[in-house]
């Protein structure tokens, strides 16, 4: 009495199937096909009508910003500040 020896490592086929990948490429291009032109189109808005629109104030003094650059420059309102690296 012997034992059967099993090769079920010689069935296993490690190539990749290419069919559903091209029937779900296939499905994408359709959709995007369909869907493409719809987006061409724009959809109408109505926009809120306003009898009396307020305008902004225009700023009475400058407003202050602060920038720092990549070396040890530090901008605040337009003036330089150079500040040593630690």
């Amino acid at each position: 009495m012997s034992l059967a020896k099993r090769n079920e490592g010689a069935k296993v086929n490690s190539d990749i199937n290419v069919t559903p990948m091209v029937d779900v490429m296939l499905v994408l291009l359709i959709i995007f096909m369909v869907v493409t032109p719809m987006l061409q189109k724009g959809v109408s808005v109505d926009l809120a009508k306003v009898n009396n629109p307020e305008q902004m104030p225009t700023p009475t003094k400058k407003t202050p910003w602060w920038s720092q650059s990549c070396e040890t420059e530090t901008y605040f309102s337009a003036t330089t500040r150079f500040f040593p690296t630690p």
